[in-house]
């Protein structure tokens, strides 16, 4: 992240509304140098927007680390889900595909080395990475929104990726169609034939 100064590492954790009038005026000469810009255009709004461009960075820096680390699987393993990893995770799923007669696949866990897997075992691992992942840049996105929404500094501040629990939304069940008894009031063949659907458009970084 491009904090290069204690000023901008405080600006971070601490918040604009924090700073002394020294501090204030100090920040204010590093950015506008920075920028080649005259003192007055840094004004609140120019502060409140580069603070939210920090937050955005850190935020985006620790999405990625946290996917490259890896994750328990229902199993009880750890997993590593580096690039190199990912990429090794799909090439092993096309070869299950184009290959019917694999049922057993051997994979290096972080905990106990090599284990064998069935090959429904390693594709549930497969299908929890996924989900890992898609977990992880869901909450990304949706801290992003909220920074970019935030109208105070200590709103900023208070946006964390630890503090902040953030999951997914999931598609309902399909509502189960009850037969009409004396209690209840027929449905019409046109409504009984209804189904609801919910498309959930994952966003990306």
């Amino acid at each position: 992240m491009n904090i290069n100064t204690p000023l901008e590492e405080k600006l971070v954790e601490q918040g604009y509304h924090t700073f002394s009038l020294q501090e204030k005026n100090s920040l204010i000469a590093i950015l506008a140098n920075r920028e080649d810009l005259v003192y007055s255009d840094i004004d609140e709004d120019y502060i409140l927007t580069y603070h939210k461009s920090l937050k955005e960075q850190l935020l985006a820096e620790t999405c990625e680390a946290t996917i490259l680390e890896g994750f328990t699987a229902s199993n009880g393993h750890f997993y590593r889900t580096n690039r190199d990893d990912q990429v090794n995770m799909i090439g092993q799923k096309d070869e299950l595909n184009a290959d019917p007669t694999i049922t057993a696949v051997p994979w290096k866990t972080e905990d106990a080395g090599y284990i064998v897997h069935t090959k429904e075992e390693w594709l549930e691992v497969y299908k929890e990475a996924f989900g890992f992942k898609k977990t992880q840049l869901f909450k990304y996105n949706t801290l992003k929104q909220r920074v970019a929404a935030a109208t105070q500094h200590d709103e900023i501040v208070a946006i964390t990726w630890d503090a902040d629990e953030v999951t997914p939304p999931t598609a309902p069940e399909t509502p189960q169609e009850q037969p009409p008894t004396e209690e209840t009031t027929p449905v019409t063949q046109q409504s009984s034939n209804k189904t609801l659907f919910q498309i959930f458009n994952r966003g990306k970084k």
